[in-house]
């Protein structure tokens, strides 16, 4: 007996494409525009704070109670009150949006898509001019519908005013959660449930963080209602910020409230990152009509569907419903401000968007899909994290006296959003290239262009289209820096006053969000035929051939109709388009399975596999290690066990040269005939699956099932683990047998996963003396 041969080590597929170091060189651009554009501003705001006067700004003479060193004086109750305006979309973020994600998610595509496209209508129609009119119109009056939430009693005002601004957001904040959570939750067969749960936990924390981040730095609703008033009652940092800025030119003072604000923020940033570094979160863009059947029975999951969308649609009538009112009363006369609006709103925000795009593109997919250093590539991304959520909001007195000093102010240049980074955008990317960089060096659908780059055309479409919406209907930096404009916004605030006899005009409520028609009408369409088509997994994706270990690979096993195993091209040697159920001989003589380690198939012609007969003839002894299947032991690349045999092998991994004994006159046995019964003898009559019928794993091709386990090959019919010498490791023998499989009835063959049998031939599923069906149970 010969020694068995040591098995070689496996070799990983070969990189494609350029190397990692184009990564670096793609996210270098992005990487400077961070620091000039945030890190820097960050820095003076923090300098200023404690000295009253910001670095790199040139001043033009005129001298400000903004160089008196900062103060801060009552930024910790400011902090507070900061907490509590948050608190709303914080809990609509932290109970609401999972409720309703995961009752989608457990329905049908029809209502899951019909909870999409009504969600995208808030997220469309984000105008924070419209929303701080249509509350005012509402509360302010006395006779307003909500005139008992008019927020002027010093000891309700914080209270009052937090549910008049979680109001106004709930459809918003409802509407981007509930999109990221079903790429999260979106199941596929043979996965898991703890897949799906471990991602949609770690993207809930995301969102919640970021919504609590993003509420802390809002502060348009408190301007145009009650400015921080009544006395403090309602100032919060961002607002103690722009009122010692921007009302008493403190701009020390109001960098000190920044500097408070930027610390939590920054923090919360940073933790976001960590979670989607650690988790090794991707996103995927899964093939058309692939989502599995909802797991519940039909009847739950429809139900579970029209409550989500039930749900939806009482979240986007409390946030649309106020903002109809605007249509009723008198219009007010105001002169013309198409040209305003088109020159400084929209313009500005088209070329923020392209250079928002145009830098974090390049940088997501460089991280992600060249992977500058390989497994820890995604650690690239904790640079940029504490400013993942930063918004204008901290660093306006920076940015206001940078565009003062520049001579931006009341033009075109200076409407531009200050911050001409997105790192939110760069993230998504990042995670995208993650998710489809393992195929592109696996070579599965071709090169770079097919795997990363157009896939992530839609992608690139639906970031844009999210960036250009915030800047064209965003306010605050306009309110900073148009004040000799006369532009939507600005004219929706001074109308505020006005509300008891005029309400703005049609033509002005639509010039203040000029975006939310087309912008409805591009997010439901990528909603319907891509986003639904996203997933967001967790861990790496395994390398094609590796089987679905971890819940990330394919399964393994043959793909029925294609004749190839994961990363393995057609057996040529073989006739016919697809093994599966294929008559005839197998391989031809000296042909070998492309890819798989071992020596070639040497058989004689019309001999089914190396040492083992054809027609009742014997053949050549087998070659030592020789792989038949991807999973028996010896090289082949789907886990056999080293030094394990399959039940077909002698010792050595050798085949016997003679065909085991029979009696004289019996029929041959299933293994010695020829056709597609690849040497795996079935299991005995009576055992559920015998002679090529299906068993626990379903429908077995010629005796070698895909198998119930994951990552393995159960043996067909046999209810227990995987046999020995497949992928899974050792398992046990099907019942009556002892580390032997029983033959098959004589005369059955398998074709297609189904026995057929010979003519003459007894019966297989009969007993075997009275010929009689056997009795179950």
């Amino acid at each position: 007996m010969a020694p068995p041969r040591p098995e070689p080590a496996p070799v990983r597929p070969a990189r494609t494409g350029p190397p990692g170091w184009i990564g670096l060189l793609l996210a270098l651009p992005m990487f400077a525009g961070t620091i000039w554009w945030l890190a820097v501003p960050t820095v003076q705001t923090i300098v200023q704070a404690f000295t009253g006067k910001a670095p790199m700004i040139a001043g033009d003479g005129r001298v400000y109670a903004s160089h008196r060193p900062g103060s801060f004086t009552g930024t910790g109750d400011a902090l507070g009150r900061t907490l509590v305006l948050a608190l709303l979309p914080t809990l609509v973020m932290l109970v609401v949006v999972p409720l309703l994600s995961f009752a989608a998610a457990e329905a049908g595509s029809p209502l899951r898509k019909a909870v999409r496209v009504v969600l995208t209508v808030p997220v469309a129609g984000f105008a924070p001019a419209v929303a701080v009119s249509a509350y005012a119109g509402l509360v302010m009056p006395a006779d307003g519908a909500l005139s008992f939430l008019r927020p002027f009693d010093a000891g309700t005002a914080l209270p009052k005013l937090s549910v008049i601004a979680g109001l106004s957001v709930l459809g918003l904040v409802a509407g981007i959660g509930v999109s990221a959570l079903l790429s999260a939750l979106r199941r596929r067969t043979g996965e898991a449930p703890r897949g799906r749960i471990g991602a949609g936990l770690a993207v809930w924390g995301v969102l919640v963080l970021g919504t609590l981040a993003v509420a802390m730095q809002a502060i348009t609703m408190i301007i145009g209602l009650t400015g921080g008033g009544p006395g403090v009652k309602t100032t919060t940092l961002g607002i103690l910020s722009y009122n010692n800025a921007f009302r008493y030119f403190a701009f020390g003072a109001g960098a000190s409230a920044g500097t408070v604000l930027l610390v939590p923020v920054m923090l919360l940033g940073v933790a976001a990152t960590l979670i989607l570094i650690l988790s090794r979160a991707r996103i995927e863009l899964t093939p058309r009509d692939t989502a599995p059947a909802p797991s519940l029975n039909r009847g739950r999951a429809v139900g579970l569907g029209v409550v989500a969308l039930v749900g939806s649609l009482l979240l986007v009538a409390v946030e649309l419903v106020p903002r109809l009112g605007l249509l009723g009363g008198h219009p007010a006369r105001t002169p013309d401000t198409a040209t305003e609006t088109l020159l400084y709103t929209l313009l500005p925000a088209v070329l923020t968007t392209i250079v928002q795009v145009v830098l974090a593109y390049p940088a997501g997919i460089g991280i992600g899909a060249f992977r500058p250093l390989g497994a820890h590539s995604r650690w690239l991304l904790l640079p940029f994290a504490p400013w993942l959520f930063v918004t204008v909001t901290p660093l306006m007195t920076t940015y206001w006296q940078s565009a003062r000093a520049a001579d931006t102010l009341d033009t075109g240049l200076g409407a531009m959003s200050p911050i001409l980074v997105s790192i939110p955008a760069m993230v998504v990317f990042a995670l995208f290239g993650s998710g489809h960089a393992q195929r592109w060096r696996d070579r599965i659908a071709g090169g770079f262009a097919r795997t990363v780059l157009l896939p992530s055309l839609p992608l690139v479409a639906l970031v844009g289209t999210a960036i250009l919406l915030v800047e064209a209907h965003s306010m605050l930096w306009r309110l900073l820096v148009l004040t000799g404009r006369r532009t939507a916004s600005t004219l929706l605030l001074q109308l505020l006053g006005q509300y008891v006899s005029q309400s703005p005009s049609i033509g002005l409520l639509l010039s203040a969000a000029p975006l939310a028609i087309p912008a409805l009408v591009a997010l439901i369409a990528l909603q319907l035929v891509y986003v639904d088509r996203l997933a967001i997994r967790l861990g790496d994706p395994a390398p094609a051939g590796a089987g679905s270990a971890g819940g990330t690979g394919v399964p393994a096993g043959p793909q029925q109709g294609t004749g190839q195993f994961p990363g393995q091209s057609q057996f040529p040697g073989q006739p016919g388009a697809a093994y599966p159920g294929q008559p005839g001989a197998g391989g031809q003589p000296g042909a070998a399975f492309p890819g798989q380690p071992g020596a070639e198939f040497s058989g004689p012609s019309g001999a089914a596999y190396p040492g083992q007969p054809s027609g009742g003839q014997p053949a050549s002894p087998g070659q030592q290690g020789v792989t038949a299947f991807p999973g028996q032991a010896g090289n082949g690349p789907s886990g056999g066990v080293a030094g394990q045999q399959a039940p077909w092998q002698s010792p050595g991994g050798q085949t016997p040269a003679t065909p085991p004994a029979q009696a004289p006159g019996a029929p041959q046995a299933p293994w010695a005939q020829p056709g597609p019964n690849w040497g795996a003898p079935p299991p005995a009559p009576g055992v559920p699956g015998a002679g090529g019928t299906a068993g626990p794993g379903g429908p077995h091709l010629g005796g070698l099932p895909p198998g119930g386990a994951p990552g393995g090959t159960g043996w067909p019919g046999a209810p227990g683990g995987p046999v020995p010498g497949f992928a899974g490791g050792p398992g046990a023998p099907p019942p009556g047998a002892s580390g032997t499989p029983q033959p098959g009835a004589p005369g059955t063959t398998t074709t297609g996963g189904r026995a057929q049998q010979a003519p003459g031939a007894p019966d297989p599923q009969a007993d075997g003396e009275t010929g009689r069906p056997p009795a179950h149970g």
